[in-house]
This record gives structure tokens, C-alpha cells and sequence, in this order.
């Protein structure tokens, strides 16, 4: 009214009452002028106005190998290891932007330096033998050897001053370390190292090529590296063949486990996977796998590093010899998107921008309509365009079914009491609610998770009754990593949990309580992979009817 009064005006969030559905188009465009349309269905059943199309596009998947150059390429320092882990990237990355013609980012004035500081470092922790351990009087190791004869090698080929006296003494022991290790993935190592220097053993790595059997997915794609280098194409492709029948592919990503025991660097899946990645490229950089791979790579990363400095430089050699021979960032095009031809973006990709963060827009349901909705993306220039298209949308549903894989959730509520013992003691009661609660009453809210997979970075989102409020106190041990509480749901967060028995459940508890009389519709609870779409699961939706407290039975 006109009039003052002390009337308020309050908005009241919604939650659609179905369950989040998702639909995923991607793709790339290499042609110098090419267009290609892709459609996402909304379906009847669909709440038009919780549906939402974000589109994002970008010139290139690998502009993260240069985020990570402020924590690569620093000065070398520590084991064996962490020296090469640093050195080589700073040699290979430079050695790739002068290749490729690229700017030279403002960090990189330091490489000289850094370069002739990394050579002190190895040229100090060689062992009499003219090998290399972790440190200067350890054991003199088969694979740290390998590791820094591979460094030193791509050094001489990058122009770099090398002691070649120290060098040749360093080749001498590998090549008498290859000669006494058995048929492992060590070998394939050592393999890979001495198949890119001058006057590599062919006939040692081919004896390796006919015991190939005993290597893992690790092993064999060092091994067919090594067969790419000293020009056995139909060999390395043939084991490409055989690595590339176990990868794990999904819509969106793709990756290789290791096969190792548990903390063995060839057991780490992304060690495996980045090497895998190299075999594949050196085979074919067209490989529809490559985009994938690339896709989960980044997935693993922290910040600007990935777990270690080994890992971290692992990924930057991969990227770097995929950028090699791509050619994927000697782009000059121009673009447009359209949905439902309606221009909703347009840009260009070039030298100077193509490692800007890729271009996203987001589009409203009372954009789109029901049934296909059209992206057009016309693109017009060198290069490539990397494109996904993801639909989120909810489908209304009265009763929601459960739904589970590779991973259960089930949810309970229980009604908890006091009583007094014949001593005055005080203790709960614990009853199951049978849709009927009374306002005030404590609600116990047991989750149930089971899986026989190992599975990690895990979200489980448990949605409330809308007459319910949640207390702040848990019973139980809290094994997940992270809590939070929102007003319309809990969520828990597991970064790591190995499932290894079917029958083996979890359970996650927390309390509630009834406060606003009424008839609700309960929404399921979700457990879902934060990363992968395959690990999902929702229990069924639930009701409750809340009641006033007068009538309640103590």
C-alpha cells in the first residue's frame, strides 16, 4: 500500500522437486574453415526455468604447462630427483616456446642461470662409476642414472654446454646397468633414456621389444618410445595398440592405472598415464584419445603443480611434446557461436591470447525451449577450437527412484527421546520415524555409503525437509574430509577412500530438528564423483509431515 506499514516482502528459494539432469556435447574444429552444429534436448518433462546451457570454448588445452613454470623452473635444489625434476622442464619448456615462436614469459630471463646452476647440482651428485643415485653416496641406481642421462641428452640437442667428459662416463654406466637388469619397467627406462642418445643400442632395445609381455601399460610406453626413436614405427605402434585397448575412457576423460604395488612410481596412475600420453602422440597427435588424456591431466592438478616435482614435470614433458607436434598454438581464427541461431558469442584465437583462460557464457532457461535447442559454432582461420556444451535441466518426478554406479548411499531418519532410567539417568531413545514427526523433535539422520570400487574425490549432498533445521553435532567418527552446512542441505566431502570389500559400508550421521508444521516433500540425497559422471548414486525421495507439539507423546 501507500500507506507505512511494517509489512515485509521476503523471497523463498525453491528447490526443484526432481532429480539434476546433465548432457554433454564436445568437440573440436581443425579445419581452416569449418562449422558444425550440435543440439541439447530439454525434455517435456524438464522445469523449463532451472535449466541452464553454459558453453565454453578455448584455443588450446594446454595453457596450464605454462601456469606451471613459476613452480618448475626455479633453482634446482635437494636429491637427484628434484634437481632433474626441475632442470629438465627448464630446458625443454624454453626449447619449445623458441620452436613454436611464442612470447617468452617474464620468468624465463632467468634460464641461463638457472641451467648452469642445474648442471653444477648433477655434475656434483655423480658417483665415481659415472652413474647417479639420489645422493652423492648412495647406491648408484639403474633408473636415476636413466633419468639424468635423458636431462643431459636433451640439454646437447637444445645447445647447451655440456661436460661431455662426465656425460660419456654417465652413458658408459647406464649402458653396463642395461646389461644386468632383468625384463621390468626399469629396463623400458633405461630403454627410453639411451634410445635418444647419438648412437643408441638397437639391438638391446629390440632384445627388450621381444619380452615385451613382462612390461606393464608403464613399461610399454616407455618401450614404445623408445622403438618411435630409433625408427621401429610398426613395433612402437603395435604396443601403442595393446595400451591403448586398457585405457579407461569415459565421455570426457580418459586415463591408464598403473600396475605396480601401491606406492611404486609405476603404480601412479598419472606417471602411467603421461607416458601413455606420449606413446600415443609420438603414434598419432590426432588420436581421439589425446583430448581426453589431456582433459584428465589437468583434472589432477593443484593449483599450478600437479602432486610432486616429478609429477608436475612429467606432465610438462608431455605437454611439451604434444604441442611440438600438434601445432595447435600456431593459431589465427576467428569465431562465432550460435544457439538457436542467435549469436550469443564470437571472438579471436591467436599467438598473443591462445594461453588466455578459455571463453565461457551461460544461458538461462528462459532462453532455451523445450525439446532441441541448436549450437552452431562457425569457425574461420588456422588452429584448433575446443568446444563443450553442458545442459543442466531438472526433471519433475512426484516419487524419485534410487538409482546407483559404482557406488550406494542409502538414508534412514530416526526419531531420538529421552527417557529416565530407574537411577535418574538420563538416556536416548531411538525410534524410526515413520513419515510422522512432531515440531521440536530431534531428527537423526544416518547415511550409508558403500562402493566396491576405490574411489576419490567423492560429494555426497543430503537435502533437508523444508520444516527442518539442521543442528550442528554429529555422532560417529568423522572419517570424510570436509563438512559443510547449508540451509537447505549437508554436504561431506571424501578426498580418498579405498573401498576393497563389496559388503564394506561407511555410515555418516547427523542431527536435525523439526520446527514448522507441514506436509514435505523430501529430495533424495546424491553421492557423486566430483569429477568423473559414471560414480553417481541417489537414494529414493522421501515425505514428512510435521505436527504441531501440543498432542505429541512424551
Amino acid at each position: 500500500t501507500d500507506e507505512e506499514s511494517d509489512g515485509m516482502k521476503l523471497k523463498i528459494p525453491v528447490l526443484p522437486h526432481g532429480l539434476e539432469q546433465h548432457q554433454i556435447e564436445s568437440g573440436v574444429l581443425k579445419g581452416d574453415s569449418e562449422e558444425t552444429t550440435v543440439s541439447v534436448t530439454i525434455p517435456d518433462s524438464a522445469i523449463i526455468n532451472a535449466s541452464e546451457l553454459n558453453i565454453l570454448t578455448s584455443g588450446s588445452l594446454a595453457g596450464a604447462m605454462f601456469d606451471s613454470l613459476e613452480y618448475l623452473i626455479a633453482f634446482p635444489y635437494g636429491c637427484t630427483e628434484q634437481t632433474m625434476s626441475a632442470f629438465i622442464p627448464d630446458v625443454m619448456v624454453a626449447e619449445t616456446i623458441q620452436k613454436l615462436g611464442l612470447q617468452q614469459p617474464k620468468v624465463m630471463e632467468k634460464l641461463p642461470e638457472m641451467v648452469k646452476k642445474g648442471f653444477e647440482k648433477i655434475y656434483d651428485l655423480q658417483h665415481y662409476d659415472g652413474g647417479w643415485g639420489w645422493w652423492t653416496n648412495d647406491q648408484t641406481h639403474p633408473y636415476m642414472t636413466a633419468y639424468v642421462i635423458y636431462g643431459l641428452t636433451l640439454a646437447i640437442n637444445a645447445d647447451y654446454k655440456v661436460d661431455m667428459n662426465r656425460y660419456n662416463n654417465g652413458v658408459k654406466a647406464l649402458k653396463e646397468l642395461y646389461k644386468k637388469e632383468k625384463t621390468c619397467d626399469q629396463k623400458a627406462y633405461m630403454a627410453f633414456s639411451l634410445s635418444c642418445i647419438k648412437d643408441p643400442d638397437k639391438k638391446g632395445i629390440l632384445d627388450l621389444y621381444k619380452d615385451r609381455e613382462k612390461l606393464t601399460i608403464y613399461g610399454k610406453s616407455l618401450l614404445a618410445m623408445a622403438l618411435f626413436n630409433i625408427n621401429e614405427e610398426s613395433k612402437a605402434s603395435a604396443i601403442v595398440k595393446e595400451i591403448k585397448a586398457k585405457a579407461k575412457d569415459s565421455e570426457l576423460f580418459c586415463h591408464f592405472e598403473g600396475e605396480s604395488f601401491k606406492y611404486s612410481w609405476h603404480r601412479n596412475d598419472l606417471e602411467v598415464t603421461t607416458y601413455a600420453f606420449r606413446a600415443i602422440v609420438m603414434d598419432n597427435p590426432e588420436d581421439e584419445l589425446v583430448p581426453k588424456l589431456i582433459n584428465w591431466m589437468l583434472l589432477k592438478r593443484t593449483g599450478n603443480y600437479w602432486v610432486s616435482t616429478k609429477d608436475t614435470a612429467n606432465v610438462v614433458y608431455a605437454f611439451a611434446y604434444y604441442l611440438e607436434k600438434s601445432g595447435e598454438l600456431d593459431a589465427d581464427y576467428s569465431f562465432k557461436v550460435y544457439v538457436n541461431n542467435r549469436q550469443e558469442l564470437n571472438g579471436t584465437v591467436n599467438k598473443k591470447n591462445i594461453l588466455d583462460p578459455g571463453r565461457n557464457i551461460t544461458i538461462k532457461g528462459d532462453q532455451l525451449v523445450k525439446g532441441a535447442n541448436e549450437i552452431q559454432i562457425i569457425k574461420n582461420g588456422k588452429g584448433r577450437l575446443y568446444f563443450t556444451a553442458a545442459l543442466d535441466y531438472f526433471n519433475y518426478e512426484k516419487e524419485i527412484k534410487a538409482e546407483s554406479k559404482n557406488i550406494s548411499i542409502k538414508r534412514t531418519y530416526t526419531v531420538v527421546s529421552s527417557e529416565t532410567d530407574k537411577n535418574g539417568n538420563i538416556k536416548e531413545k531411538f525410534s524410526p520415524l515413520k513419515e510422522v514427526v512432531y515440531s521440536g523433535q530431534e531428527i537423526e539422520v544416518t547415511l550409508d555409503v558403500s562402493s566396491g570400487e576405490p574411489l576419490e574425490y567423492i560429494m555426497i549432498e543430503d537435502y533437508i525437509p523444508a520444516g527442518c533445521e539442521i543442528l550442528k553435532r554429529e555422532s560417529g567418527q568423522s572419517w570424510y574430509s570436509h563438512q559443510e552446512f547449508r540451509d537447505e542441505k549437508a554436504v561431506f566431502f571424501i578426498t580418498s577412500w579405498w573401498w576393497y570389500d563389496k559388503e564394506k559400508t561407511r555410515t555418516i550421521k547427523y542431527r536435525l530438528r523439526a520446527e514448522i508444521p507441514g506436509d514435505y516433500e523430501v529430495l533424495p540425497t546424491i553421492a557423486t564423483s566430483m569429477y568423473f559422471p559414471d560414480v553417481y548414486a541417489n537414494t529414493k525421495s522421501d515425505k514428512m509431515t510435521i505436527l504441531e507439539k501440543t498432542g505429541a507423546k512424551e
